[in-house]
């Protein structure tokens, strides 16, 4: 991995409990697809859901390139158009800086804080993903 950035994805559905099984089928569900992005390392973390056995609370991701860190930016947006009552709470981290905490929901699916948090923790790094040009971002309101 060419930067030490970290992508913690902590998951919300409006009216449930994180420890509800639904809320940790929607959990599953994220990590289940962020699994699939070829260079990026998923862990779950957090303290395991109150009564659930192994259950988890959120993810860490750690891209090794921009390039996977810019896909998980689309994972966000088509994982919460699947149900309109789901949010996420995202905090990206590069090592040494300052975390930016971005939250986004399926009722009004915004990227853009959560681009720019992409965008500034790799601005250092060769490569790094650059804001959508307009009319690119397909996110819907």
């Amino acid at each position: 991995m060419t930067e030490s950035v970290k992508i913690r994805i902590r998951t919300q559905v409006v009216g449930l409990a994180a420890d509800h099984p639904v809320t940790q089928e929607a959990l599953d569900e994220f990590a289940s697809d962020a699994r699939e992005v070829p260079g990026l390392s998923v862990e779950e973390g957090g303290a395991p859901a109150s009564g659930e056995k192994g259950g988890f609370s959120e993810l860490i991701l750690a891209p090794g390139a921009p390039s996977a860190a810019w896909t998980v930016v689309k994972l966000v947006e088509l994982w919460l158009r699947r149900d309109r009552s789901r949010s996420m709470t995202i905090t990206i981290q590069r090592e040494g800086g300052e975390p930016l905490t971005v939250n986004v929901s399926g009722e009004q699916i915004s990227t853009q804080a959560l681009e720019a948090g992409i965008t500034r923790a790799f601005g250092d790094a060769e490569g790094a993903p650059q804001a959508p040009e307009a009319g690119e971002d397909t996110a819907e309101t």
